[in-house]
């Protein structure tokens, strides 16, 4: 993880750097751009880009089946989505708008066959507040999407990062979607929807895995006041469930911020001691009937937005600031989670997902100091980083300064 150094470069940029911040502090600089008239200034052999803050969008959820085929949304806060896809690995982008104003996930089955859950008639007033919920399927790559189960929003939005995995489709037919609190199960494409019913009281569902449509395991908080966490599994397609693990917290109560499989056997789950900022990373590598804590992690400022797998050693773990000044950025492992190294490359530090296709290949959405979401990809583990979406927006290069 990169440290910031304020040291003299050369005098020409001292002077027009002087000028540029004679009437800012050093606080205010780093503050997100608010005006349209504001610059982000880059040095080095780049120009300086005028940003319009029209503009300005995150990117909360990415989806690549390959290489070569992917999926974003394009999210303008509680107010509009749009669908941004390319066929050709990021060197052209198609958009088309989306309905809702917030997105809770994206999950595309192949290149055209799709799921999106997403929440409208939003209204902010402090805390965003939604009151209809939906999930809508395409057959054509976002062209047109068809509504195939909706309710009134029981999701609480108070929370600045929420789980973003929230469907898992393993073909046309067969998918789960996690939803106001419970897990819903469908047969037929999400024509109908039952909840999984899983046999503990006072059981809530926060994280998800399926490897396949049989075999799947959930993160859950148990207890009225949410003190245990419990990892549950099932092998028939949710017919019947089996406790793995049961976690308590030594300080409060105990939540989690992701459980991912890779396959049947090897997965990760990291918990959340909710008040302590702090979590643990466990693995399995026997389909859960053995965890072994693999390292702490800190799960506040920055926070762990996303977490994959590529292979039983090797993964990746994505972290947002938040309201900063924090870093974040990308991090990865090659031993199951023990240590990892920060592969973000400079000035890039609010990312809110991850997703690892293999050892090599990796892509990441996140949040510009401008506001604005942008798509980075690397093909050689992290060593290296393009951006590819916006096409035009270089990368912000660290500005040293010498007060």
């Amino acid at each position: 993880m990169y440290k910031h150094k304020w040291t003299v470069q050369t005098v020409p940029i001292l002077v027009i750097l002087a000028l540029f911040l004679s009437a800012c502090t050093y606080d205010s600089f780093r503050k997100p751009a608010t005006s349209s008239e504001d610059w982000a200034l880059h040095l080095g052999d780049k120009a300086p880009v005028k940003i319009n803050s029209d503009s300005s969008y995150n990117i909360p959820v990415i989806d690549f089946l390959n290489d070569k085929t992917g999926f974003a949304v394009k999210q303008k806060y509680a107010e509009s989505l749009t669908l941004i896809s390319t066929k050709d690995g990021g060197a052209h982008w198609n958009e088309k708008k989306l309905p809702g104003q917030l997105v809770r996930s994206l999950d595309f089955f192949d290149a055209n066959t799709g799921w999106l859950l997403i929440q409208e008639d939003c209204s902010a007033k402090g805390t965003i507040v939604c009151s209809k919920i939906r999930l809508l399927q395409t057959k054509n790559a976002g062209t047109t999407w068809t509504t195939k189960w909706q309710a009134s929003s029981k999701e609480d939005n108070s929370h600045v990062f929420s789980n973003l995995h929230r469907l898992s489709f393993q073909d046309s037919k067969n998918g789960l979607m996690l939803a106001n609190g419970s897990l819903f199960i469908t047969r037929d494409g999400g024509s109908h929807f039952k909840p999984v019913s899983f046999g503990i009281k006072d059981f809530t569902p926060l994280y998800m895995s399926f490897p396949n449509s049989q075999t799947g395991y959930v993160a859950g908080s148990v207890g009225k006041d949410a003190g245990k966490l419990v990892v549950l599994k099932t092998a028939n397609g949710t017919r019947n469930w089996q406790k793995q693990l049961e976690l308590k917290g030594e300080n409060g109560p105990l939540s989690s911020l992701g459980i991912q499989f890779v396959n049947e056997r090897t997965g990760w789950l990291l918990t959340n001691e909710e008040g302590m900022l702090s979590g643990d990373l466990y693995r399995t590598t026997d389909g859960g009937k053995h965890w072994m804590k693999m390292s702490t992690q800190r799960t506040g400022r920055p926070t762990p937005t996303d977490f994959r797998l590529a292979d039983d050693n090797t993964g990746v773990m994505s972290l947002h600031p938040g309201a900063g000044p924090i870093e974040g950025g990308i991090r990865i492992t090659h031993d199951g989670g023990k240590s990892f190294t920060d592969v973000a490359p400079n000035g890039v530090v609010a990312i809110n997902q991850v997703q690892m296709l293999t050892a090599k290949q990796i892509w990441a959405a996140g949040d510009g100091m401008n506001e604005s979401g942008y798509l980075l990809h690397s093909n050689d583990g992290g060593e290296t980083w393009k951006e590819f979406y916006p096409v035009v927006h270089p990368l912000p290069q660290r500005i040293e300064v010498f007060q």
